[in-house]
């Protein structure tokens, strides 16, 4: 049981705090493939289909929870009954979860959320956590087996990321003085007391350092934009990068790992509030990502390559230690110093981020080493579930670093697979099968994203493996060669539609 004290604004600041991960650091490399015209668009699309894939997502959830109520329902009134003629209605096989799920008669267009409430004594309300692998069990138990596997992935990839950016900038910040492993004994530790907490609502505080970290970063890049854009060369539309930036968007934009643990603490569960909440988080967060990429692409022009706190940090672009020196307001260096406070502002927002990204993941761990029978559910009791959960994500994601790999091609490797596959069809996949009386042109639109989903997701994996052919043809090939090349946006599918 979960206390839903969540608000409508509540939940979408966690909802927008899911989204400004790592990604948005990325989203002035992702327009640069694009163009900031064709690359807004692109924003502003895959925020509206996470809306929608969030809607369906919360539906799906909301139907599973009237399944379980149910459940316990028939399993209390059948207790001491189950050797009667075989027909206890204890929910053990996938058979019998579809035969309580087709029970399940109630309208479900119907908006009953006061039929779902529990008090609690200490008079709050109560709900049951529903998580992704439940809802997508309930769909279907062959595509379930993958969720937690995917959620595993792609959190340690989220994970091994900001430990990467957030190793990098401190070590350039500390021009020398603090060694590498000093960080990352500093930043594992940190994330590991931050991330044994019980539920999102607990955690609910680092939203506000995120959205303050966003909204200054955003303003350092409009004063760079002021000193510089004259100097830089910057393209409008161009689709030759189209996979590269496609990726990158999908895997800033994807939230849906988190969305099912937000619904079961709202206080109000219904569609309307749904509603609400979604249109809420995907507006500021489709505008602040707009924003952001599109001044921080045109401050820094075609120099733009990578994220925007190791562009900062370490000068990278046109001269920008020359641009930030420029930036002078109230007598003193305001650009240099604005600069170091946004860096490490965004150091405390990477690691809340971080933090919400563990929170899915936790549970995914916790279903497969229960249904491989490698501990017992009873081992995860109180705090141990989260201990154990939180290390063995923290020991994956820092494995990567083993192995060399670099941020950018992890990105574009979750982007194409894992943000295609969790936020958008199996959200669409789960309304499906769940809802029956589903709106008309909802079941038309959730057929339409899964077969682009699909299509996107080939797509973008066909550019990816190509590129990586490619590179392996050069003797000095390696995996951060490849990641830092541009091989992958080198495949032109289109031309110029206008240059500036």
């Amino acid at each position: 049981m979960v206390d839903r004290n969540v608000t409508t604004i509540g939940g979408a600041r966690m909802i927008v705090l899911t989204m400004l991960g790592c990604g948005l650091l990325f989203l002035p490399d992702a327009l640069r493939c694009v163009g900031w015209i064709f690359g807004s668009i692109l924003i502003v699309i895959t925020a509206a289909m996470v809306g929608l894939t969030g809607y369906y997502t919360c539906v799906a959830g909301k139907k599973v929870l009237k399944i379980i109520k149910k459940e316990k329902n028939q399993n209390q009134s059948e207790d001491g009954k189950s050797g009667e003629n075989g027909e206890s209605f204890i929910v053990q096989t996938n058979a019998k979860v579809v035969a309580v799920a087709s029970d399940t008669k109630e309208d479900d267009d119907e908006d009953d959320d006061e039929s779902e409430d529990t008090v609690g004594e200490d008079g709050k309300k109560e709900g049951e956590l529903v998580t992704y692998y439940e809802v997508i069990r309930k769909s279907h138990w062959i595509v379930a087996q993958i969720v937690d596997f995917f959620l595993v992935f792609s959190t340690c990839i989220a994970v091994f990321t900001y430990i990467c950016l957030i190793t990098k900038t401190m070590m350039t910040l500390g021009q020398g003085y603090i060694q590498k492993y000093h960080i990352l004994i500093f930043l594992i530790g940190l994330l590991f007391v931050m991330s044994i907490w019980k539920d999102l609502s607990a955690l609910s505080f680092l939203s506000y350092i995120a959205i303050v970290a966003s909204g200054v970063l955003f303003i350092v890049i409009f004063l760079i934009f002021l000193v510089n854009h004259k100097h830089t060369t910057t393209r409008k539309a161009v689709f030759s990068g189209f996979p590269s930036a496609i990726s990158t968007i999908l895997f800033s934009l994807s939230c849906q790992q988190n969305m099912l643990s937000i619904f079961s603490q709202l206080e109000n569960q219904s569609r309307k509030n749904i509603i609400n909440m979604l249109l809420i988080a995907c507006i500021t967060a489709s505008i602040l990502y707009a924003l952001i990429g599109i001044f921080g692409y045109m401050a820094i022009g075609q120099g733009t390559k990578g994220s925007l706190i190791e562009i900062f940090t370490n000068n990278r672009g046109l001269e920008m230690e020359k641009v930030i020196d420029d930036i002078e307001m109230f007598g003193f260096e305001f650009g240099y110093y604005s600069v170091r406070f946004v860096t490490i502002l965004y150091f405390f927002a990477l690691i809340s981020a971080a933090v919400f990204e563990i929170n899915p993941a936790k549970i995914s761990i916790k279903n497969i080493l229960v249904r491989w029978k490698i501990m017992n559910e009873e081992a995860f009791d109180g705090w141990t579930y989260h201990i154990i959960t939180t290390i063995v994500i923290l020991f994956i994601g820092t494995l990567f670093g083993v192995f060399e790999l670099e941020p950018k091609l992890l990105i574009s490797i979750s982007g194409a697979i894992i943000s295609t596959t969790l936020s958008f069809m199996l959200p669409c996949f789960a309304y499906i099968m769940l809802i029956k009386n589903k709106n008309i042109i909802l079941n038309i639109l959730a057929y339409l994203v899964m077969v682009v989903s699909a299509i996107l997701m080939f797509y973008i994996l066909f550019f990816i493996v190509k590129g990586f052919r490619d590179s392996r043809r050069s003797d000095s090939y390696t995996l951060g060669d490849f990641a830092n090349s541009d091989m992958i946006e080198m495949f032109t599918i289109g031309s110029y539609i206008s240059t500036h």
